[in-house]
């Protein structure tokens, strides 16, 4: 397969095509799309909003709450986001063969969020490749997807949030780079050259180790 005037790039170790698959939420992205993109060379996205889970006959499990409580309805979403979209990225990966590349698509505004990626995250090791985040101002993205070792791709709305978001993708690289057993506020010289390229030299320190708070 070709394209006129596109080379294929670098993304996650393997060669794709920079063509991603518009992550929609609410399993509009699911499975069948992302991973036939995949398959196809380029990036697919898994939705990770309310993903679908199957039964052993292969019908989607409907997403009921019969909790009495709150914290417990709270409790089974979290289950939910976490089984669904493990199931459809295994699924997507399945389909792909190898070819491409999967992401995963989150809301960050949406119900234990943050709960739903980390547990997806944890639970597709070495089938996801990158994350991308929109609905809100995701600042702990940068530091779960230093952690699970996957790239970050935050969707913005406006050049006056791309700054925050830079500075604090910049912090945690900045981390990675120091010796081991480094605290915020400790970098090594190379890490102080990632902040300095963010932040003024004489303000690396300070500024990175702030959001660590």
């Amino acid at each position: 397969m070709s394209f006129k005037g596109l080379s294929p790039i670098l993304y996650g170790g393997r060669e794709v095509w920079p063509l991603v698959e518009g992550g929609k939420g609410v399993s509009a992205t699911n499975h069948a799309s992302s991973g036939a993109w995949a398959a196809a060379g380029g990036i697919g996205t898994v939705s990770a909003v309310n993903a679908d889970s199957y039964d052993d006959d292969g019908n989607p499990i409907p997403q009921i709450y019969p909790q009495a409580t709150r914290k417990e309805r709270f409790e089974q979403l979290v289950r939910f986001g976490i089984d669904g979209a493990t199931e459809q990225v295994k699924r997507a990966y399945e389909i792909a063969n190898g070819k491409g590349a999967i992401n995963i698509n989150v809301l960050w505004e949406m119900g234990g969020a943050q709960q739903v990626l980390e547990g997806v995250l944890e639970n597709c090791k070495g089938l996801i490749t990158g994350v991308t985040c929109g609905a809100g101002m995701p600042y702990k993205l940068a530091e779960i997807a230093q952690r699970f070792n996957v790239h970050y791709l935050p969707i913005i709305s406006s050049a006056r949030v791309r700054l925050p978001l830079q500075r604090v993708s910049c912090c945690h690289s900045a981390l990675a780079a120091s010796s081991p057993g480094s605290e915020a506020g400790s970098f090594s010289p190379s890490a102080r050259s990632a902040c300095a390229s963010i932040f003024s030299p004489s303000a690396s320190v300070s500024s990175c180790s702030r959001f660590f708070r």
